[in-house]
């Protein structure tokens, strides 16, 4: 009895082998079939991610600007006021970032083999700077966790003739340039246009982040200069501009002093 249920155990086996690389075959078979619209398909969805002006013809390679699905630190709602991001909700949310992101910059190399990851961004964006063949670009941008491709463009200072004194700076305080009109701007619903949940980035010389107008709304930011994550104003341009912006004072002027 136990030979014959033995041989039975076997046949079963066999035929279940046999079911497998039948239905393993199947599958091949359809791939092979179907394969050219499922990369017509693929292609057409990373198409649609990339930005108009991304050369994706070219064998050069190009700089781009990779936004990825995961979410950045500044959105999760739970830390998105904190002055400080070394808190346990933001250390956590950044542990599981950094590893999405590195099993996606794993994924992006199989998919765009010549693709060099230059920066990673985890703050107030979520993805990475890239130098890439631009005939890469579409493969990269099919991936799921890719959300845009943008150029990465560089932007220079215009020349000027004439240097500015402090006596000659004409007075740019708050009437000066209608900010008494935009306090009193509402929305649709009547309620007040006070910038309220939005996320402002500010590219200048640095800014107070202990200023009482503006520490409670700074999140974070990077020193470009020093590489390093402390953007520590060394002049006073930033955190005067960062104070038009985001600031919470009550100066006549309209500014930080």
């Amino acid at each position: 009895m136990k030979k014959a249920t033995s041989t039975l155990l076997s046949m079963a086996l066999v035929f279940s082998s046999f079911g497998a690389l039948s239905t393993h075959a199947e599958s091949l078979q359809k791939e092979k079939q179907f394969s050219p619209q499922l990369k017509t398909t693929i292609e057409q969805w990373g198409e649609h991610k990339i930005a108009q002006n991304v050369e994706t013809k070219t064998t050069k390679e190009i700089s781009v600007i990779v936004e990825l699905q995961h979410a950045p630190l500044a959105a999760q709602s739970n830390i998105q006021h904190a002055p400080d991001l070394q808190n346990s909700n933001a250390q956590s949310y950044h542990a599981e970032l950094k590893k999405a992101q590195e099993d996606t910059t794993k994924k992006i190399k199989e998919k765009a083999p010549g693709a060099k990851i230059k920066e990673v961004y985890n703050t107030l964006f979520s993805g990475f700077s890239i130098s890439v063949p631009g005939d890469q670009i579409t493969s990269l941008a099919s991936l799921p966790e890719v959300k845009a491709v943008y150029p990465n463009l560089t932007y220079k200072l215009h020349e000027t003739s004439k240097s500015t004194t402090n006596e000659e700076a004409p007075n740019i305080g708050g009437p000066t340039i209608g900010a008494p009109e935009a306090w009193n701007l509402k929305d649709p619903s009547g309620k007040p246009l006070d910038g309220k949940g939005m996320k402002v980035a500010i590219i200048d010389s640095g800014v107070d982040y202990t200023h009482p107008d503006l520490k409670a709304n700074y999140i974070g930011g990077y020193d470009t200069v020093d590489e390093d994550s402390d953007p520590m104003d060394g002049n006073v341009h930033g955190t005067h501009v960062a104070g038009i912006i985001a600031g919470n004072g009550q100066s006549s002027r309209g500014k930080i002093n």
